[in-house]
């Protein structure tokens, strides 16, 4: 029987500059989907600032881990050694389970964060999307959402979430105190941007400049935030004025080199600059925080920042573990019945075939039958062989007994050959 198969690296084994080299764009999970596909099968690949992992479906669950170690190594261009000392692999009820945890934002960085279910929809879409996915894995996947779902909506975890948006602005007002009278630069347009974008507003920034290399989406996002939007030739004019900024493009290659930020803190005549790089990959060059009169914050500082209702979450996670617990059964028992489907499907199928040549016998010899006569023995036949066939089904589907007797049902009833 098949199991399921997780291998990736998240923010509790790999430091960011790992998991930058490890992010994957959307056009880059579909390229990985498809890649994997061709020698792995179905596959899911999930890949957000704080993870990357390849889901699989596989009979040999030891010798898939290492041919999806092989794989990542051989397209991150990574050493084996270092990415076996920094992947973790889990297996069927374990790898159900972590799933469940990820889409329920047990398993992220910030307890309970509130993008990662959309993350996980997303990583599911782009696999149906190539024709790469297929039950059993597809059910899993909607088990998860559903499972993330619950854990929102019959408990208090999204209540308490803080997003690493909202951290990222915590962070922002401890660095630089009151937002009202602060300038603040947000490079990026797009989904990250347009978050902390809304939060910085809410949280009484006044003055916002947007930057991104399509200068009508910037615009569009500063007219939603009633800021303001800069060309992106004029990065280095802005990083003059601004007091903070917040990068979040998570391009191929630094928005911000040490070059640029330096020639602007020479027109900045001391003034401090906040540069938040919330970005994976990130943008901005470790080398720009060892700049006299500037701080420079990555996104694995913002786990300090995030200890607000700390405890509250904590404790919504236990009741989020219970409702994971019940579904990692159920999805369980889903799994196991797997085994059972095909030997029943043709238990089915030899009993309808065999009340079709009964009826059509009987039929030939009822020559004066209505239409209402008809259907009434058609339906009685379809009972007759319903009813004979549910305790059989039921005993198959147990678990403790029913599968074990598999062999001897498909014997029994003459299905060896015709079990699919």
């Amino acid at each position: 029987m098949n199991s399921i198969l997780v291998v990736g690296v998240n923010h509790t084994t790999a430091p960011v500059e790992m998991r930058e080299k490890m992010a994957l764009s959307t056009d880059k999970m579909k390229e990985v989907t498809e890649a994997l596909q061709r020698y792995l099968g179905p596959n899911v690949v999930l890949s957000t600032c704080n993870r990357t992992e390849i889901y699989a479906v596989g009979e040999e669950p030891l010798k898939d881990s290492q041919r999806l170690l092989q794989f990542l190594s051989d397209y991150h261009h990574l050493p084996k050694w270092l990415l076996t000392s920094r992947l973790y692999t889990h297996v069927h009820e374990d790898a159900i389970r972590h799933l469940f945890r990820v889409a329920s934002g047990l398993d992220s960085m910030i307890l309970g964060e509130e993008q990662i279910l959309a993350q996980v929809r997303r990583a599911l879409e782009i696999a149906e999307s190539n024709g790469n996915l297929r039950s059993p894995l597809s059910h899993i996947f909607r088990y998860a959402l559903r499972v993330g779902k619950r854990a929102r909506t019959e408990t208090g975890i999204s209540r308490y979430a803080v997003s690493v948006s909202r951290a990222c602005v915590e962070l922002a007002q401890k660095a630089v105190g009151d937002l009202s009278d602060r300038t603040v630069l947000i490079i990026s347009a797009g989904e990250m941007g347009k978050l902390t974008g809304n939060i910085l507003r809410d949280s009484g920034a006044s003055r916002i400049l947007i930057i991104n290399r399509t200068y009508d989406r910037a615009a569009a996002l500063a007219d939603q935030l009633k800021g303001r939007a800069v060309p992106f030739a004029d990065l280095g004019k802005a990083l003059v004025e601004a007091d903070m900024v917040v990068s979040a493009t998570g391009a191929p290659t630094f928005i911000l080199d040490r070059a640029l930020v330096a020639d602007a803190m020479k027109a900045r005549s001391g003034k401090p600059l906040f540069l938040i790089d919330i970005a994976v990959p990130r943008d901005i060059d470790p080398k720009v925080g060892k700049l006299q009169n500037v701080c420079l914050y990555n996104i694995d500082d913002l786990q300090a920042f995030s200890q607000a209702s700390l405890d509250e979450r904590k404790r919504e996670g236990l009741r989020v573990d219970t409702i994971i617990d019940f579904e990692v059964a159920g999805a369980l028992r889903w799994w196991n019945n797997l085994k059972v489907v095909p030997t029943v499907v043709a238990l089915r199928e030899q009993a309808e075939a065999a009340r079709k040549a009964e009826m059509k016998k009987t039929l030939k010899k009822m020559p004066g039958l209505t239409p209402e006569q008809h259907e009434r023995l058609d339906a009685m036949t379809k009972a007759i062989v319903k009813k004979m066939l549910h305790k059989p089904t039921v005993f198959l589907k147990d678990e403790n007994k029913g599968h074990r007797c598999l062999p001897i049902a498909r014997e029994l009833f003459g299905l060896d050959g015709k079990v699919k």
